[in-house]
Parts: C-alpha cells; structure tokens; sequence
C-alpha cells in the first residue's frame, strides 16, 4: 500500500515557501537518501527524483521514510500515465513534468496528488490552466532566460511558473524577481559525482548557496 501524498495546496505552500525544488538525477537509492538528508540540511526540503533513474520509486519511498513531514518528495521527468501511476504507487507527493500530458494530470489528481505540467509556450499554458494546473514548470528556461518568463506572465499575471532547466546560484535570483514562485535545481546542487566521491557535505553546502543566492528576491504569489 503506497503511502497517501502529501495535500496539494500543502505542497505549493511547501515548494512558494522554500523556492526551490532540489532535483536528483542519476542516484542509487542509497546515495539518493544521503545526498536528501544533507540537502534537507542545507534548506532545499523540497526534493524530486527523476523518474529516468531505473530505481526512482524505491529512492522515493525510502526517501519519504528517511525524511519523514520535514521535507516533500516527488518525482521528475513523469512523461507517461504509467510513469506517473509507478510514482504515486511509490508514495511521490507530486509529479514534475518536462510536457503536458493529460494523462499524467489525471493520474494525480485521481491520486489527491499535485501535477506539475511542463510549458514553455501560451498555448500550452492555456491547455495547463484548462487542465486546472495550479503549479507549472518552465521548461527548459534557458536560453530563454528571466525575460522570456516575464514576457510569459504579462497575459497571464496569476501564473505560478517554476523555471526549470540551467537554474544555478548565478541566475536564480532573477528568475524569481522575474516572477517565478519558485526555481527548479539540478547539478547546481545535486550533482551525482558528489555521491560518487562521498562528499555528501557539497549537497548541503550547495543548497545553502544556492538559497542564499537568492537574498531577498521574492516570488510571484
């Protein structure tokens, strides 16, 4: 029986609140509890496991078991109905998408889970708030860049977008002056070669940086 998600409205709040979502990519179970507990450590208690990793759903549930109400956790790269069902199953407390894919939205909302639909474009922003998307991931954000996203907000003011792809310490901040919620993080701060080396202290020293990159630049609420 997996174990029930986490409330939607309880997740925005969660993600709004911390401005990040810590993304691990490229993790065995094992290196993936580590590098989450040191993350959480440095502040990032919003982590996604992308689902390209073979054994993503056994990281998520002994994720969720390590780190228990301090930090959600949900799933990255869900691209298929039957991805997004494997996740949920797993106990993932919302999916993260690099598309929009109505059967992925479904799948969560059947679940009480919360979907994050990938958009890039006002057509599919539109499809997304047709869908009734609350959260939405702007993928990949660069080139584009912060001005693209504000660009993407002037017909859509009330927009809740999570830029995501080649976000870093450098960048992060304007982002989110930009108007994003919240900002999606990779190897900036998940870098599997740390996990390899066992330098878990660089996660949490990487997600310190990164949110203290961001001083007080506020996102869109």
């Amino acid at each position: 029986m997996s174990a029930r998600p986490a409330e939607p409205e309880g997740v925005i709040e969660r993600i709004i609140e911390t401005r990040m979502i810590a993304i691990l990519r490229g993790f065995t179970p094992e290196e993936a509890v580590r590098a989450g507990r040191a993350l959480a450590d440095g502040g990032a208690r919003v982590l996604e496991v992308s689902l390209v990793d073979s054994q993503a759903p056994r990281s998520i549930e002994e994720l969720r078991e390590d780190l228990g109400a301090g930090c959600v956790v949900g799933a990255g790269t869900v691209i298929t109905e039957s991805a997004a069902e494997a996740a949920l199953e797993a106990g993932a407390d919302f999916l993260f998408s690099p598309g929009l894919n109505q059967g992925v939205v479904a799948a969560a909302e059947a679940r009480g889970a919360l979907a994050i639909p990938g958009v890039l474009t006002a057509s599919e922003v539109t499809s997304a708030l047709a869908l009734g998307a609350r959260l939405m991931k702007l993928f990949p954000a660069e080139p584009l860049g912060p001005a693209y996203l504000k660009q993407i907000l002037g017909p859509f003011p009330d927009l809740r977008l999570v830029p995501t792809g080649g976000i870093g310490t450098a960048n992060a901040a304007a982002y989110l002056s930009a108007g994003a919620v919240a900002l999606g993080a990779g190897t900036s701060v998940a870098n599997p070669v740390w996990a390899r080396e066992d330098r878990y202290e660089l996660f949490e020293q990487a997600a310190a940086d990164f949110l203290r990159s961001l001083g007080d630049a506020k996102g869109a609420t």
